[in-house]
């Protein structure tokens, strides 16, 4: 799941960009526990033509070696253990956000 944001991120970022992983660990006031992840981009944020189909296997307009199908994978294997991804993205760039339940 990570190596995947990570790779799109980078893919993403134009040459002097940056891209940052976080995590941390956070509890709710009913003291349930969760692993943040974040995977930020300072790219070009995702086209509103792609958002809306974004964690959809798609055709891939990145070229041979891309099968467009790495978000449905990742938001697959994140529900898989109960978890949830979400995004946000503009024009200054694109985050990743994972919660997963930590016990």
């Amino acid at each position: 799941i990570i190596l995947n944001l990570l790779i799109n991120a980078l893919e993403a970022t134009p040459a002097g960009g940056t891209v940052r992983l976080e995590t941390a660990y956070l509890s709710n006031q009913r003291q349930e526990h969760f692993l943040e992840i974040v995977v930020a981009d300072t790219g070009p944020g995702i086209p509103l033509d792609v958002a809306g189909r974004l964690f959809s296997p798609v055709e891939s307009g990145k070229g041979e070696g891309h099968a467009g199908i790495g978000l449905s994978i990742v938001k697959a294997l994140t529900q898989a253990m109960d978890g949830e991804i979400t995004y946000r993205s503009d024009a200054l760039g694109t985050t990743f956000r994972i919660l997963l339940p930590a016990g």
